[in-house]
């Protein structure tokens, strides 16, 4: 049997120049249970202690919170105002154009702060639409990805991150809780093929979890959603679990229901 190669200790963000961590951390939850600028900043920096650089926010995450729209940007505005230093350790993704109730505006309205483009639920023509007439190419996409969620392995769009030197950004890497609490006899097979890896090296099924995204060659980048501290640095095992061919494609053939052809 033979073995998969560990994810690199970075990764590319496209032909940006920009460098990653191999696993990110994600902050559509950060504004919740009334979350402290104190309580944020040690989440903030559980993530920098563990090595992962990467941090994906958006402007309409909180935006159910008390204070409005963007909430959760306004928090770790205020995390990072109290701790300037914090902003170089990290590369920041966010989002923006999603403006409720509208829902969209992708006018050029912008301020000079964005340094490299990606694209987050794109369909593969929009997609290569998108990336055809810009000028500076983009470098992410960010669709759903996880061990019961294979979409994207089968309908070409991690194919076409390859093609076009695109980092996939994998949201709900977790399938929303499902793998922690299988539903299905579908869920519970994924979480089995996950377990034997994960009870192997010592790990766990969320861990062998991420990192069985992270062993695809299209460099799949996981994004944490845990708002706990010792889940965020928990992920950053991920980059240490190996995966045999045979391992590997076990999870699969559980996601997929159906043999290998």
């Amino acid at each position: 049997m033979s073995e998969l190669p560990l994810p690199p200790a970075t990764r590319a963000l496209g032909a940006s120049g920009i460098e990653v961590s191999p696993i990110a951390w994600g902050m559509w939850r950060l504004t919740e249970n009334g979350r402290t600028v104190a309580e944020a900043a040690k989440l903030v920096h559980a993530a920098l202690d563990a090595g992962i650089t990467f941090l994906d926010t958006a402007d309409i995450y909180g935006f159910d919170g008390a204070g409005g729209f963007g909430d959760a940007e306004v928090l770790l505005g205020e995390v990072l105002s109290a701790e300037p230093a914090l902003r170089d350790q990290m590369v920041l993704a966010t989002k923006g154009g999603i403006l409720p109730p509208l829902p969209y505006d992708q006018s050029a309205d912008a301020s000079g702060k964005v340094r490299t483009l990606g694209v987050s639920n794109f369909t593969m023509a929009q997609t290569a639409a998108l990336n055809h007439f810009l000028g500076t190419k983009l470098v992410t996409t960010q669709p759903e990805i996880s061990p019961l969620r294979i979409d994207c392995f089968e309908n070409g769009e991690l194919d076409q991150a390859m093609m076009l030197g695109l980092t996939p950004m994998a949201w709900s890497p977790l399938g929303g809780g499902r793998l922690a609490a299988p539903e299905t006899a579908r869920d519970t097979a994924v979480a089995a093929a996950l377990d034997v890896v994960a009870k192997a090296q010592g790990v766990s099924r969320t861990v062998a979890a991420y990192s069985w995204l992270m062993a695809h060659p299209a460099g799949i980048v996981p994004i944490i959603g845990s708002q706990n501290a010792a889940r965020i640095a928990e992920g950053a095992a991920a980059l240490g679990v190996r995966w045999m061919r045979t391992e590997w494609y076990a999870v699969l053939v559980a996601a997929r229901g159906v043999p290998l052809p």
